[in-house]
């Protein structure tokens, strides 16, 4: 009898300091990670301005990106010069001349523009978003934020005057909303790195649509770009229709809500990916594992 009662206090201290543990895992995730994700997600024209990246791609045909780009398009005019008497000799069809010099001219343009181009629709496609997201402010005097998101995803499952069960159906919920925004914080962080990477390298694809070999490159990255850049949209409608879903924090159902939230959050790369081509962002740790 003894024995059983000290099992029974050792398992009630093992699940004691387990949810001790997970609280201040969680505590930490609540304080830092939101206010990340609100960063990461929502990327407005400031952030690619700074002047490490203006720098690299160079403000004239001699310096950085874009004199890297001249040197690419003036190699691939000499191809195609080359290219044009040989096929001339074995009697081949070749792209008109006339054809090759307005697209190159024009490339030469987009070339040096492009980078002002890019944070045009940067910032456009940044205002779109905040538009979307202040639909709840016009019409329900609310901001959505992921900030916002944590108090109401807290007033959900910490009722008042209980205490954190990690065993619970709560406490479930809560594991799987922490290791999802974990997952978030990682696939945000990675679309950022990658849209300042294909930002800074903008010039040298623009040159690459001048020949028909390697104008898939450029395809790829306007899909790519577009995908990456319109993935911040569909994030702010899911914010706002889930945050509307949610009537009182003592309804079951809004529990489940949240977890359909983070999952279609998770999701979203896949469906820009499967609806318009592009970049894949989704990051493979064991995390991504344990939220599937």
């Amino acid at each position: 009898m003894t024995s059983i009662i000290n099992q029974q206090t050792q398992s009630n201290q093992l699940i004691a300091n387990l949810n001790e543990m997970c609280k201040a895992l969680f505590n930490s995730v609540d304080k830092n990670a939101f206010k990340y994700l609100d960063e990461l997600a929502f990327l407005d024209e400031s952030k690619f301005k700074t002047g490490i990246e203006l720098e690299l791609i160079g403000n004239n045909i001699y310096e950085g990106i874009i004199g890297i780009a001249i040197s690419i398009l003036m190699g691939i005019a000499l191809y195609y010069i080359v290219n044009y008497f040989i096929r001339k000799i074995i009697n081949e069809e070749i792209e008109n001349p006339y054809t090759f010099i307005i697209k190159s001219i024009i490339a030469g343009f987009f070339i040096i523009y492009i980078k002002d181009i890019v944070l045009f629709v940067i910032s456009v496609n940044n205002i779109i978003t905040k538009e979307i997201l202040n639909l709840t402010q016009t019409f329900f005097n609310q901001r959505v934020t992921f900030e916002n998101i944590l108090i109401k995803i807290n007033e959900t499952l910490y009722v008042q005057g209980e205490g954190f069960n990690v065993m619970s159906f709560d406490g479930i919920i809560k594991i799987y909303l922490v290791f999802g925004i974990i997952n978030l914080i990682f696939e945000y962080s990675l679309r950022y790195v990658m849209i300042k990477i294909m930002f800074i390298l903008s010039p040298i694809f623009v040159a690459f649509k001048t020949n028909r070999k390697t104008e898939y490159l450029y395809n790829n990255w306007v899909k790519g770009m577009f995908g990456l850049l319109f993935m911040q949209n569909i994030i702010a409608i899911i914010l706002v229709i889930s945050t509307r879903f949610i009537t009182s924090p003592l309804i079951p159902i809004n529990k489940i809500i949240y977890i359909g939230m983070i999952y279609a959050l998770i999701k979203v790369n896949v469906f820009i990916k499967e609806i318009f081509g592009g970049v894949s962002i989704e990051v493979q740790t064991p995390i991504k594992n344990i939220i599937r």
